[in-house]
């Protein structure tokens, strides 16, 4: 069986959104090592071990505040005043629409 998802525009808005928010987070390349375990298939090779993990925000929270206004703003939704906490970012979309299959674009 074959799963064949078709481009849906919205959702690569969508996509795009999240990742303007955090516009000007530096780059960071796999810098820490996984777990190579204690059972009988241990990983051997270094490439086995390379893990991918989030770096720390490195842009401002009034920048971040600004992108998320942008965004509101450019899409008819009233500009949030303040952020709530600390980038408690909640992102809803309707089932069906590919958020677990969202690496395609």
């Amino acid at each position: 069986m074959k799963l064949q998802f078709r481009h849906q525009p919205f959702q690569a808005i969508a996509a795009n959104a999240v990742c303007d928010v955090f516009a000007g987070q530096p780059f960071r390349a796999p810098t820490y090592m996984m777990d190579s375990g204690l059972g009988e298939k241990l990983l051997t090779h270094a490439a086995d071990f390379t893990g991918f993990g989030n770096a720390p925000v490195a842009i401002a929270d009034d920048k971040v505040l600004e992108h998320i206004q942008t965004i509101q703003r450019n899409i008819g939704i009233k500009p949030s005043d303040a952020l709530a906490g600390r980038f408690n970012l909640t992102i809803e979309m309707e089932t069906g629409v590919g958020k677990t299959y969202s690496n395609t674009w």
